[in-house]
């Protein structure tokens, strides 16, 4: 009887540390799924401020942008070759 109770618990004992092996395996792929998620939006949010600063450069217009304490102007360099010639 002792011996069916040793192998119950050494059963018991392997099951637990599958399914906790199984538990960080599903945490690690989640944080790499989250991390791509999060990676793809950033690049997302870059490449629409770069077309949205694209954009309004060509209407010959500044495009104020700022960057902690400090800010700057951009503007099309054809609108200033443009401005030359007139």
């Amino acid at each position: 009887m002792a011996k069916l109770e040793k192998t119950k618990i050494y059963i018991v004992t392997i099951a637990v540390l599958i399914m906790v092996i199984l538990v960080l395996l599903g945490n690690s792929w989640y944080n790499k799924q989250i991390t791509a998620a999060q990676q793809q939006g950033y690049n997302i949010g870059l490449q629409n401020s770069v077309v949205t600063m694209i954009q309004q450069s060509r209407n010959c217009q500044p495009v104020n942008l700022f960057v902690e304490n400090q800010s700057f102007q951009f503007i099309d360099v054809s609108c200033l070759q443009a401005a030359k010639t007139k």
